[in-house]
């Protein structure tokens, strides 16, 4: 991954694309600033400073360098008197302003004057950053930038207008390649891990940028090593430190995107290194002609351009997914998962296998289970159901996912799988999606059931397609086929013979469908509640084994028989039963996976309006 970032970070500074000053700056870790409060002093002619207060600015992006922001990692003082700040006003100005001159005051004549009234005005500063800050709608108050101005020459200037500041940052923004407070210096002789030459090289270059996998203070980050010689361990000199964190910057502020209270980078790997700057420079040109603009097609966010890139330029080049947590006010990352060599190939076949999936569970498909008034696919409809939903239209495996993968590492192992192509436990999965059903059948909660089974039976359509479900597969169908009385019964499994490649599976699927007008015929002859319903109790909590589902089975005729509502389905689901034989090889997970699918699905998709003995009408659907 180190080498992938230096290489971007190589083609920006080769081609000119950055100012050196400006190659240091957190700009991404001020996206969100809406507001900046600068600390105003005016200067005379005789060079001395005078406080006039603290004048509110809008952020603008474009005058980014001007305050020469860079947070360092841990809470001390920030590289430069440039701080972020938030509700505990008078210990952000006391340690990362006033102390940065403290610290500074010595070194020439401005950082001495803005010191010493600093000092004249102390309090007095501090109560208006406080009235300033207080004053603020609770949305500006949000990672709001706190910074020196002064008005100097008949104009307002800023930290980068002084070349004071501005040699400042450079040096300071370089000594954290090789020294730490609490540490000590970390340099020496010895050949740079990325470029290859014998120069003197540092040990803290990774740490500079928050990278947490390279912490130095981290007890047991390389067994036995000593702190200060940690430049013999990752030896990067100051020219590569310079351009990896470049290609670090350009990572935070293009190619990294947020989902699910994660955050990852998709890092471009040129497979042919004599085209890496060839390849790399078309990057980041279609980068800056997308930016602004809306996608429809991403990994996890909308907004993950790199991916539709990728697949542009085809196998010459592979992608790194890099999942992260910040830590620190977002000075540190801690890397979750790393994904490594996916080709832009294997991301079409993804999109391709939700397209497919998609397909299936069509507009008829969420009316006749949702009734006529639902419009639209079912990703379409729960997107409108869900209002918080923030997954685009073409990822919701990633969306239905989070659903059965609670834990975040859960869930990002998930998601790792499919982009790695590495198949998923078909038990742990099957378990994952009972978890759920459990949980919503135990609530009583019918429309949040129906989305579960549905998610669920897309889910595991969309692994069988990538063929990434690894465990008891369930035998092929024979040949020989008994033939089906009911032809959309028939037209269900066809479409899905990969999910219901069993007697077994289908058994306990149509038992499920038959319980499922059981349960129905009670609530419109009882006029029960959705979970009121007696024949509910026999179900064991959605815990069924084969023994269980017989039993589940034969009650449910009997019951049909009680309430003279005999029905066709009920010779179609003891088919299947008889088929499928005794001494099922399915697991009791399994069986109620499926008898699961069928209580929600099964009723509503097969039952044709019928005729009964007193003339009416009778219908399985809800």
């Amino acid at each position: 991954m180190l080498r992938e970032i230096y290489e971007i970070g190589k083609t920006i500074v080769e081609e000119g694309k950055i100012k050196p000053e400006e190659q240091f700056v957190d700009k991404a870790k001020l996206k969100k600033t809406k507001i900046v409060l600068c600390i105003t002093f005016k200067k005379d002619s005789e060079d001395t400073l005078e406080y006039i207060g603290i004048k509110p600015e809008e952020y603008d992006e474009s005058k980014s360098i001007s305050y020469l922001y860079k947070g360092l990692p841990g809470s001390g003082v920030d590289l430069m008197p440039s701080t972020l700040i938030s509700k505990d006003i008078t210990t952000a100005v006391k340690k990362r302003i006033f102390a940065w001159f403290e610290g500074n005051v010595d070194k020439n004549n401005l950082f001495r004057g803005i010191y010493d009234a600093l000092i004249n005005e102390k309090e007095h500063i501090i109560k208006d950053i406080s009235l300033a800050y207080g004053s603020l709608d609770k949305e500006s108050k949000y990672n709001t930038l706190l910074t020196i101005k002064i008005f100097d020459g008949g104009a307002y200037k800023y930290l980068w207008d002084y070349k004071e500041f501005r040699d400042s940052f450079i040096d300071e923004a370089k000594k954290q390649y090789y020294y730490k407070k609490s540490m000590g210096e970390s340099k020496g002789e010895g050949t740079c891990y990325l470029c290859g030459k014998h120069k003197e090289v540092y040990g803290f270059v990774l740490p500079a940028f928050g990278f947490s996998f390279s912490t130095a203070d981290k007890p047991g980050f390389v067994p036995g090593f000593n702190k200060e010689w940690m430049w013999k361990e990752i030896p990067i000199c100051e020219d590569c430190a310079v351009t990896l964190e470049v290609g670090k910057k350009y990572l935070d502020e293009n190619l990294s995107y947020g989902f699910y209270g994660n955050k990852y980078y998709v890092i471009p790997q040129v497979v042919l290194p004599e085209k890496s700057k060839e390849v790399l420079s078309e990057i980041m040109d279609t980068i800056e002609r997308y930016k602004g603009k809306g996608y429809q097609q991403g990994l996890v966010a909308d907004e993950d351009d790199m991916v539709d890139i990728a697949m542009e330029k085809g196998n010459i080049m592979k992608l790194i997914f890099v999942f992260y947590s910040q830590k620190g006010g977002g000075k540190y990352i801690d890397i979750l998962k790393y994904i490594e060599n996916v080709l832009p190939s294997h991301m079409r076949e993804i999109y391709e296998a939700e397209k497919n999936v998609k397909s299936i569970y069509g507009e008829n498909f969420v009316k006749i289970l949702f009734g006529e008034k639902a419009e639209g696919d079912f990703v379409a409809y729960r997107k409108s159901k869900m209002k918080n939903e923030k997954s685009g239209m073409n990822n919701w495996y990633i969306a239905f996912g989070r659903i059965f993968f609670s834990g975040n590492k859960e869930f990002l192992n998930y998601v790792g799988n499919v982009l790695s192509g590495k198949p998923i436990d078909r038990r742990y999965l099957i378990a994952r999606f009972l978890d759920a059903f459990r949980k919503e059948f135990k609530n009583g909660n019918d429309f949040a059931f129906k989305l579960r089974a549905v998610e669920a039976m897309m889910i595991y359509d969309f692994l069988r397609e990538m063929e990434l479900i690894r465990g008891e597969f369930m035998a092929e169908e024979s040949e020989e086929k008994m033939k089906i009385s009911t032809e959309k019964i028939e037209k269900f499994f066809e479409e899905r013979k990969s999910t219901f490649a069993s007697d077994e599976a289908k058994a306990a699927f149509l038992v499920g469908a038959l319980v499922n007008y059981v349960l129905q015929i009670q609530r419109k002859d009882r006029g029960l509640g959705y979970g009121d319903e007696p024949f509910r109790a026999k179900l064991y909590g959605l815990n069924i084994d084969e023994k269980k589902l017989r039993k589940i089975f034969t009650e449910a005729v009997e019951k049909l028989s009680e309430y003279k509502r005999g029905s066709k389905m009920e010779s179609v689901a003891a088919d299947y039963l008889s088929r499928a034989g005794n001494g099922w090889k399915m697991n009791r997970d399994d069986i109620s996976y499926y008898f699961s699918l069928g209580l929600v699905l099964g009723a509503s998709l097969f039952w044709e309006k019928e005729e009964n003995d007193e003339g009416g009408e009778k219908n399985g659907s809800e």
